[in-house]
């Protein structure tokens, strides 16, 4: 299923490259992702009021909600997709009967930033993983 989901968005991606006007407007949104780099602070970085990235972990660790549950993923070694939706974490494979892509928010935990993608928000941007002092 998360390769199914994968090669879906990358079909998706390399259609709108291909579609003339529309190329432009994919090279301003890779563009706007390269640049949009967010700022953390105490290893922390805010998405949105119910999301946070741990920056400094050395696992992909996010905290959710008011109450801020922690969430646990892969070592920060191993690359890792993850989507934030109805305040729960899910992996490609495990996504409720009720999904709406429009109002998640995709994670992409790379080995050396952390990319998101707030599809509700309108927003994308990444932060740097830090190391720990």
């Amino acid at each position: 299923m998360r390769t199914i989901l994968i090669l879906a968005t990358l079909v998706c991606v390399a259609s709108v490259a291909k579609a003339g006007p529309m190329k432009d407007t994919a090279v301003a949104a890779k563009k706007l992702l390269e640049e949009n780099v967010a700022m953390s602070k105490g290893g922390v970085g805010i998405v949105n009021t119910h999301l946070y990235i741990l920056t400094k972990s050395t696992k992909n660790e996010l905290l959710l909600g008011d109450d801020h549950k922690r969430w646990t993923g892969l070592p920060q070694t191993k690359p890792q997709v993850v989507i934030y939706y109805q305040n729960q974490v899910y992996t490609a494979d495990q996504l409720p009967i009720n999904f709406n892509l429009s109002d998640a928010i995709l994670i992409s935990f790379e080995v050396s930033n952390i990319k998101f993608f707030d599809l509700a928000g309108n927003q994308i941007g990444f932060y740097y993983r830090e190391k720990e002092n």
